[in-house]
C-alpha cells in the first residue's frame, strides 16, 4: 500500500472519480481487512489505530520492534552513514545552484551505493530491504528533499508492479528500475480544467490513449508513465478507471509531450511537468492490475507512502536541528549566546520533540510491519501525513525564531530549505481531507466491529436511559481495562494509565457521536478535526511508550532524555485528547459548557472574512 509524497491539490478529486468509475466486474484485490476477516483475526491485529479506537489492546503492541541481529543493525548503520556523508559532500557542490535536474555527482553517489535496487526483491536483481531498513536509508536522503523525491518515484513505480503487475510486466520492467535504466513518472492528476485521459477504441486501428496530466514529477526525463485513464473502448463500457503502463520507446504513431514546466519555489531539481499524450496506442499488455483496477492503484498511491517520505522529513529536521543550534550557539544578543534564551531553547525543544514522535510513530510502524503484527496502515499512513505537516510548519517558525535575520539571506542553507518545506507544504493532501480520512475509516470500522444499534431503533426506553447514565459514569471515571503498565518500565506508569483513560472516553464518545449524528458527520468538520487529534496521540502515546520502555530497559545513550520526553508528551497529549472528547460531547448535547467554536468559523465564513468591529468603532 502505497503513496506519491506529492499528490497535488486535485488528487482528492482523482480518488473521488476512481471511487465511482471502477467497473464491479473486475476481480480487485482483496483489502487488508477482507484477509482479515478470514483469517479470523481481530481488529486490533488488523489496524493499530482502529484497535485503539476501539478499547481493544495486545501487550505485544508495547514491545518497540528492532532487530534480532546486531550485524544487521552495524550494516544497515553503516551503509546509511556512507550515503548520508556521500550526498551531503555531494550536494556541497552545488550551493545556490539554480539548475534543473538532480546533479550528475549526486546521482552517481545513489547508483554507486546501489539506491535504487534496495526496494526491488532479489529475484529482480535488486536487495530487497526491510522496512526498518528502507526507513533508515530513507532518512539519509532526508539530507535534501529533491533526492529523496526523485528516488521516490522509482519505489513508486516498483511497488505497483510488485503488487498489481502481472509477471510479463515483472520481468520486463522491475530490473531496470532497479539500474535505473528506466525512470518513471505517475501521471494520476487531472488538469484544473476538468479535462481527463480517456482511452478510446478506432475502428481498424485499436486503443489510443489521448488527454494530459499535470503535476508530474519528471516527466521531462521519465521513459515509462504510470497514467490513470478512463476506458472508453468497447471492452471498457462502463469507463472504467484503469492505470496504464506506457514505454516512451514503444510509441511509433502518438506522441508523449511535455508542455509545462512549473518554476517552483522549492523542490528544484526536481521538475512538476505536464504531460500531454497524443494517440498513444494502449492495448491490454499495458493494463496494470487489470481493466476498471484505477481504483486500487489509487487507494495504493493514498494509504503507504508516507513512511518513507516521514523517515525522509526526520533527516531533514535533524540536519535542520543542527544548522539552528550551531546558529544560536555561535550568535550573541545582549552580551549572550542566543542559545542561552529560554524562548529560543523553548522552540528548539519543541521542534525536536515533534522530531522525536514522528521518528518514534515511523519506525514503530514499520517494525510491526516486518512482524506482521499490523496488516491495515491506511488510517495511520493518513496520521503520519498530518504529523509530516505538523513538523514541516512548525519548522519554518523555529527558523525564523531563531535564526532572525539569517534566514532571510539568499546565500544561507536556510534558504533552500525554507522553500523546500513551502513547496512540499503545498503540495500534499490538505489537512481537512486527511481529517476526514483517519476519522471517517475509524467511524465505519467502529460501526461494523460493535454492531451498533441507534438509541431510536431502541424499544426499551428505559434500557436507553441506564445506558447514557452508564456512559456518563464511563467517562467521569474511567477504569484501567488492559494495564499497559504491567508490560513497560515502571517509570512510565502515568503514561499508560493516561493512556488507558483516553481509549476508554474514547469508546464512550464514538457511541454518542454515531447515536446523535448518524450519517450527518460526515459533514461535521469540527467534530471530525477533533476526533482525528485523539486518535493521532493515542497512536504517537504508544508508540513514544513502547520506545522509552526499549531504551530504558537496555540502558541506551540519552534514555533519560527519552523517558523525560515521553511522559511530557503523554501528559500534553491525555490533556488534550480529554478537552477534545469534551468538545464533541458539548458539540452534540451530552454535556453543557461553552457555545461550540463552529459557530466561530460559521460567521467568518458568512461574513467573508473577519466580521468584529475596530475597538474603535462607535454605534453611531
Amino acid at each position: 500500500m502505497l503513496s506519491i509524497c506529492l499528490k497535488g491539490r486535485n488528487l482528492r478529486r482523482v480518488a473521488g472519480y476512481a471511487y465511482r468509475c471502477v467497473s464491479s466486474e473486475v476481480a480487485q484485490p482483496k483489502s487488508a481487512e477482507l484477509l482479515a476477516r478470514e483469517s479470523n483475526l481481530p481488529i486490533e491485529r488488523t489496524s493499530l489505530t482502529r484497535g485503539l479506537a476501539l478499547n481493544r489492546f495486545e501487550k505485544d503492541f508495547v514491545i518497540y520492534p528492532e532487530f534480532t541481529d546486531a550485524d544487521d543493525v552495524l550494516n544497515i548503520m553503516q551503509y546509511v552513514t556512507k550515503l548520508q556523508d556521500e550526498l551531503s559532500a555531494a550536494w556541497s557542490e552545488h550551493k545556490n545552484n539554480k539548475a534543473e535536474g538532480i546533479p550528475d555527482n549526486v546521482l552517481a553517489v545513489l547508483l554507486k551505493n546501489g539506491v535504487f535496487q534496495t526496494f526491488v526483491p532479489k529475484e529482480y536483481g535488486g536487495v530487497g530491504l526491510s522496512n526498518k531498513e528502507l526507513l533508515c536509508m530513507n532518512e539519509a536522503l532526508g539530507v535534501d528533499l529533491s533526492t529523496y523525491m526523485f528516488v521516490n518515484q522509482s519505489y513508486i513505480a516498483t511497488r505497483l508492479l510488485q503488487i498489481f503487475g502481472s509477471d510479463e510486466q515483472k520481468d520486463r520492467y522491475l530490473s531496470k528500475l532497479a539500474s535505473l535504466q528506466l525512470k518513471p513518472a505517475i501521471c494520476v492528476t487531472d488538469l484544473p480544467t476538468g479535462e481527463t485521459v480517456n482511452v478510446i477504441n478506432f475502428a481498424g486501428i485499436g486503443n489510443k490513449m489521448e488527454g494530459s496530466k499535470t503535476d508530474v514529477i519528471n516527466g521531462d526525463i521519465a521513459d515509462i508513465f504510470f497514467v490513470f485513464g478512463y476506458d472508453k473502448s468497447e471492452k471498457g463500457k462502463e469507463n472504467a478507471y484503469t492505470c496504464y503502463i506506457v514505454d516512451k520507446s514503444e510509441i511509433k504513431d502518438g506522441k508523449i509531450n511535455v508542455t509545462e514546466k512549473k518554476q517552483t519555489l522549492g523542490l528544484r531539481y526536481v521538475n512538476l511537468t505536464q504531460v500531454n499524450l497524443s494517440d498513444v496506442p494502449v492495448s491490454e499488455a499495458n493494463v496494470l492490475g487489470g481493466y476498471g483496477s484505477g481504483k486500487a492503484v489509487a487507494n495504493e498511491l493514498l494509504s503507504y507512502g508516507n513512511f518513507y517520505l516521514g523517515a525522509a522529513v526526520i533527516g531533514f529536521m535533524k540536519k535542520l536541528l543542527c544548522e539552528l543550534t550551531y546558529q544560536a550557539n555561535t550568535s550573541i544578543q545582549g552580551n549572550r549566546r542566543v542559545a542561552e534564551n529560554l524562548a529560543i531553547q523553548r522552540t528548539l525543544a519543541n521542534t525536536a520533540m515533534n522530531t522525536f514522535i514522528l521518528e518514534s510513530v515511523i519506525y514503530y510502524l514499520g517494525g510491526l510491519l516486518d512482524e506482521g503484527l499490523v496488516l491495515s496502515t491506511d488510517i495511520e499512513n493518513a496520521i503520519l501525513q498530518l504529523w509530516i505537516n505538523k513538523v514541516l510548519r512548525e519548522a519554518l517558525a523555529t527558523t525564523t525564531q531563531v535564526a532572525g535575520s539569517a534566514a532571510t539571506d539568499e546565500s544561507s542553507i536556510y534558504d533552500k530549505m525554507i522553500r523546500d518545506i513551502n513547496t512540499m507544504l503545498s503540495l500534499t493532501l490538505s489537512d481537512v481531507s486527511l481529517v476526514k480520512t483517519i476519522s471517517l475509516s475509524m467511524l465505519v470500522s467502529w460501526i461494523e466491529e460493535t454492531s451498533f444499534k441507534s438509541s431510536f431503533l431502541k424499544a426499551n426506553t428505559f434500557k436507553s436511559i441506564v445506558e447514557k447514565a452508564s456512559k456518563q459514569n464511563a467517562w467521569k471515571n474511567p477504569k484501567l481495562k488492559h494495564f499497559i503498565a504491567e508490560h513497560v518500565h515502571p517509570s512510565l506508569e502515568p503514561a499508560c494509565r493516561q493512556l488507558e483513560y483516553t481509549m476508554t472516553r474514547l469508546d464512550t464518545v464514538l457511541s454518542c457521536m454515531v447515536d446523535d449524528s448518524g450519517d450527518h458527520i460526515k459533514q461535521d468538520v469540527v467534530s471530525l478535526t477533533s476526533l482525528s487529534t485523539v486518535l493521532q496521540n493515542n497512536l504517537a502515546m504508544l508508540a513514544t511508550i513502547a520506545r522509552a520502555s526499549r531504551s530504558y530497559s537496555i540502558g541506551l545513550k540519552n534514555c533519560d532524555i527519552e523517558l523525560a520526553w515521553a511522559l511530557q508528551f503523554s501528559h500534553t497529549a491525555a490533556r488534550q485528547s480529554e478537552d477534545e472528547l469534551e468538545f464533541i460531547l458539548e458539540h452534540f448535547g451530552f454535556i453543557r459548557t461553552n457555545p461550540t467554536i463552529a459557530n466561530v468559523g460559521a460567521a467568518v465564513v458568512e461574513f467573508g472574512g473577519y466580521p468584529i468591529e475596530r475597538p474603535i468603532e462607535r454605534n453611531w
